[in-house]
């Protein structure tokens, strides 16, 4: 029940006196005047009846017009604009939450939360109102949110980097903009949230991409000044391996001037990708000739290449030479996964857009799922006598074809490399 003073706030209230006080005044002023200017009494009380009623319809008209000007219309325009500021809230791009800070910095449960946070975070609306901001903080840390709040009391706005936890588990890197306010003398905090994982994502594939660029640029000078010599000694050395006392010394080291030269090849191949004879190939051939390739050494480590295609022949626009050099290369990683022996299986088919997938699926030590996402980087290999580069050129020549490598894996189970190719 409201108290006296509170009751007198309200402006209907103060009106309903104001009129009141001005009605009776009229009525005693107007009144007496008529008495003293009027002697006949039937007249007096005709005038008088004619002067209440006046006023009192005068008084209804003027509470009536305060009521529509000054109460209904606040109100009205009130409601309005929290509906407006409502459909805002809740269709805002990003996520928002609010909530109230306590005299020791502590916050307290959410006071409200918009759509969007209950859809990235994967909780209901209830369920985040029974919340606090601590409970969906990666590392839970309360002492980091008191800091933040005390850091915005003492120098206003704040926007930084975090990560948010999500109901299944799943850490979300976001960007946080906050600010502090008084509402009903209560500190109030906004937050607007923009979960920024795909931005990340962008901004390492820029990264990557400007990496391999200064990469690019290195091994296109490096490969040139490299071939020149190599190509004069591989000829000399071809000259003195004629030679029966030259013969073993002879054959070591051309074996590993060769693997200089293909290790160059691959500099250029990274250096300029796009730079390709581009015809239509059938990849179940091509498939077939590079398992065929790759059996002998598949039997020195008891590994068994097996092979199926559904949609044979399957034709695709590219380079055969260099298609066939991705595929030697990931059944080489693949072989050498695999030191106990065990089964590679290839197959080819369709997949969905118009794609040829060939997938390449090995019985393997695994990956880490650390390091899957560095695959393809350059000069990172989880071999020990590795160059770092395989990967990396079997991926660039992969997107001058316009395809896709994609690589998942399992520590244990074993390793399985999609190579996707537009179909023809």
């Amino acid at each position: 029940m409201k108290s006296m003073p509170d009751l007198w706030k309200s402006p209907t209230l103060k009106s309903l006196v104001i009129y009141f006080i001005i009605s009776a005044g009229l009525l005693v002023v107007t009144a007496r005047l008529i008495v003293i200017s009027v002697k006949d009494p039937s007249i007096l009380n005709l005038l008088r009846d004619i002067l209440y009623i006046t006023i009192m319809v005068s008084i209804i008209f003027l509470m009536k017009y305060h009521y529509q000007t000054w109460i209904k219309f606040p109100h009205e325009e009130l409601r309005l604009q929290e509906m407006k500021f409502r459909e805002l809230f809740e269709n805002a791009s990003d996520a928002i939450f609010l909530y109230e800070v306590r005299d020791d910095l502590t916050p307290t449960q959410f006071l409200e939360v918009n759509r969007v946070a209950c859809e990235q975070l994967g909780y209901s609306h209830d369920e985040l109102l029974a919340m606090t901001p601590v409970d969906i903080q990666i590392d839970k840390n309360f002492q980091k949110v008191q800091n933040h709040i005390k850091n915005m009391i003492n120098n206003g706005p704040t926007t930084t980097e975090n990560f948010h936890i999500a109901k299944g588990g799943q850490s979300i890197p976001c960007e946080l903009s906050m600010r502090i306010f008084q509402f009903e003398r209560k500190k109030v905090v906004l937050s607007i949230v923009r979960y920024i994982a795909e931005r990340k994502k962008a901004e390492e594939q820029l990264l990557r991409s400007e990496k391999l660029a200064i990469v690019g640029e290195m091994a296109a000078g490096v490969a040139h000044e490299i071939r020149n010599p190599l190509t004069a000694i591989k000829g000399f050395l071809q000259l003195l391996q004629e030679q029966e006392q030259n013969h073993y010394y002879a054959t070591i080291i051309l074996s590993e001037v060769n693997r200089i030269n293909k290790i160059v090849s691959d500099f250029l191949i990274l250096a300029k990708p796009h730079e390709q004879e581009m015809n239509p190939v059938d990849l179940c051939t091509i498939t077939k000739n590079a398992i065929e390739l790759m059996r002998p050494k598949g039997y020195m480590t008891n590994v068994q290449l097996t092979y199926h295609c559904v949609v044979e022949p399957c034709f695709s626009i590219g380079n055969e030479d260099h298609l066939k050099q991705v595929l030697i290369n990931v059944l080489n990683n693949a072989i050498e996964a695999m030191p106990k022996g065990g089964i590679v299986r290839v197959d080819i088919q369709r997949s969905e857009e118009n794609m040829l997938l060939i997938r390449i699926i090995d019985q393997g030590v695994g990956i880490a799922k650390e390091r899957i996402e560095k695959l393809g980087e350059p000069f990172f290999t989880t071999k020990e006598k590795g160059t770092g580069l395989g990967l990396t050129v079997s991926k660039r020549i992969i997107e001058a074809h316009h395809g896709s490598l994609v690589f998942t894996s399992e520590e244990g189970t074993g390793t399985t490399v999609e190579i996707y190719l537009p179909a023809v």
